[in-house]
């Protein structure tokens, strides 16, 4: 959005779709549910809306007071909100419903699921301090009225006193105000109370929720992307974040808080956070029934770091997870389950460079190999696969070749560990690699397409780098910055 002016972009392409233009400052805009329709509330009072298809422009309407807030109940009614006036706008008849709201509206929430209006404004009455702000409840009926649900705002006073909240937007149950010059501030539009804002979102400019439901929060330099956790979680407020996330299946995550060594299960889908008294049976037949297909890069860290036994007790007594004896260093590269699910095997890349198995229940290393930094020449390993509890294989692509290489696990009660690795001759591979539709470039600042062009870029220390930082589910790619923040980014289906 610039002042006069709204831009539309292909974010997987790069490339400019429509810009629609107004003919004063635009003070909000707001697009359908259906993303069929943009619309823009302007400074002179008028409401222009395009359908985001064809570019075409629809017939525009105009009240006599500057636009502070819209928003689209349906395809056919807009509710618009001036710094005086509440009205519901049908733009295929031309009825409207309005009421005149006390005071000065700085800005407006809709609660879908009561059909109801929270409309933020201040100096509502004679005899309350001028710097305090308010919402007041506006109830929009079966019949298209609207109707106030107390004939007096409520006094729920900011907490900042200086009657500067803009931008209101509903995550959840929370509204998510801007205090300038910059902060935010919650309101929870169930328990009416407010509460600090979170540290993370000390910098805030300007802010959306994106389509999966992230909080997406612009600042002087950079976009970030928030999960809805971050407004209602203590974690966001005591300084204790995830610093690993891993991928249990196709729909939950479990991450590692620090510094407190405790665990979190999060839906995938939501990033929402379940609690141990109910999910302890979730999480064991997570951990103990993994399908084989499973073995994406970095997807059984956790296993790997502690054992299913521990991983579990933790999260069932609440309890932190165990300090590791031996440290593990170096970056994760690949990770497979055998297929009852006893072992791990895990590719080390640098500083390490050694194949590692590992005991799935205790967490004890059973055997690991040196590679030699030359190992695959200038080949990638990308998929790691069992046949067997004692027999995997490596898939290695390198320029012209394409090769599996065979590997043991046998008993070996003399040496180091009790069991040791035997690498077989590799085989040739008829099929040439099959190519993932997105990857990240080796600095984890570009996402790229499978034809190696970069159609996203991610801002420095959204991903912390090594074990842990981030894996692909399917089309998303879920992250843990330094921050601390879990994020999810979707892209669609690739063009064929």
């Amino acid at each position: 959005m610039h002042s006069i002016s709204v831009t539309m972009w292909d974010t997987q392409t790069g490339g400019l779709v429509h810009t629609f233009t107004t003919q004063s400052k635009i003070n909000d805009i707001a697009v359908s549910a259906t993303g069929e329709q943009i619309a823009c509330g302007s400074s002179d009072g008028s409401v222009t809306f395009w359908n985001t298809h064809t570019g075409e422009e629809g017939e525009r309407f105009r009240n006599s007071q500057p636009v502070v807030a819209i928003y689209w109940l349906s395809p056919q009614e807009l509710a618009v909100v001036t710094q005086g006036t509440l009205y519901v706008h049908n733009i295929i008849s031309g009825d409207t419903s309005d009421m005149l709201i006390p005071g000065c509206v700085w800005g407006m929430v809709y609660l879908e699921d009561k059909s109801e209006f929270l409309v933020g404004t201040s100096q509502p009455s004679l005899g309350v301090r001028q710097e305090e702000c308010f919402f007041m409840t506006v109830r929009y009926t079966q019949h298209h009225r609207l109707e106030s649900q107390k004939p007096e705002p409520s006094h729920i006073q900011s907490p900042t006193h200086n009657g500067q909240l803009l931008s209101p937007m509903l995550v959840d149950r929370e509204i998510v105000c801007i205090t300038p010059p910059s902060g935010v501030q919650l309101f929870n539009a169930e328990s009416h109370n407010w509460t600090n804002n979170p540290p993370l979102l000390d910098a805030a400019i300007s802010m959306a929720v994106s389509l999966d439901r992230n909080l997406v929060v612009q600042t002087e330099d950079s976009i970030n992307i928030f999960s809805p956790d971050i407004l209602t979680s203590a974690k966001a407020h005591n300084n204790n974040h995830p610093s690993h996330v891993y991928p249990l299946d196709e729909r939950y995550i479990i991450c590692i808080i620090q510094p407190t060594r405790h665990l979190a299960l999060l839906e995938l889908e939501t990033l929402q956070e379940l609690c141990p008294d109910d999910n302890t049976s979730l999480l064991r037949s997570l951990l103990t029934n993994q399908p084989p297909t499973v073995c994406a890069s970095l997807s059984h860290g956790l296993v790997v770091e502690f054992g299913i036994s521990a991983v579990i007790q933790a999260w069932q007594s609440c309890t932190p997870l165990p300090e590791r004896a031996e440290a593990v260093e170096g970056d994760v590269l690949l990770c497979g389950w055998s297929p009852e699910c006893t072992r791990i095997v895990t590719v080390y890349g640098s500083p390490r460079h050694e194949l590692h198995v590992t005991d799935v229940k205790n967490g004890i290393t059973l055997a690991n190999l040196p590679l030699k930094r030359d190992e695959w020449e200038t080949g990638e390993v990308y998929n790691l696969t069992f046949d067997s509890e004692t027999r995997f294989y490596l898939k290695v692509d390198g320029p012209g070749w394409h090769i599996q290489i065979p590997y043991s696990v046998i008993e070996s009660p003399s040496g180091r560990y009790s069991h040791e690795i035997i690498k077989g001759e590799p085989e040739p591979l008829p099929e040439p690699r099959a190519t993932p539709p997105y990857t990240l470039d080796r600095n984890c600042e570009w996402v790229i397409d499978a034809g190696s062009r970069k159609i996203c870029w991610l801002p420095s220390g959204n991903i912390r780098r090594g074990n842990g930082g981030h894996f692909w589910a399917g089309l998303s790619l879920v992250m843990v910055g330094d921050d601390g923040v879990v994020r999810k980014l979707t892209f669609k289906e690739p063009d064929c």
